[in-house]
């Protein structure tokens, strides 16, 4: 009788798992913080998790204009703030999602 059991639960968990994968979305990694949070690459989409706004620069010594800093200062900033700057600290994150690295 046990045996019974375990099988329909092992295909429910089967079929939930296949569902989930199927609907999961992919994005591209943000520059800054590294979390998957962007639809696609340079399109100027502010990360939620870090609040850079990607602007396609991947070096991190150039200088981002629409962040007012080089990416390399967002990335110091993230790992001491939780944010690209001091400024959005309050704003980055805000949702309490966590983002897929």
């Amino acid at each position: 009788m046990n045996q019974e059991l375990e099988c329909p639960e092992e295909i429910i968990r089967t079929e939930r798992v296949d569902t989930i994968i199927e609907n999961t979305v992919i994005h591209e990694t943000c520059p800054c913080c590294g979390h998957r949070t962007l639809p696609e690459f340079g399109e100027y989409v502010t990360c939620p998790n870090c609040y850079w706004e990607d602007d396609g620069i991947r070096n991190p010594e150039y200088y981002s204009s629409p962040n007012h800093m080089t990416l390399q200062e967002g990335i110091n900033n993230f790992l001491e703030y939780g944010a690209c700057s001091r400024e959005f600290v309050q704003y980055a994150s805000a949702s309490g999602i966590n983002y897929l690295r």
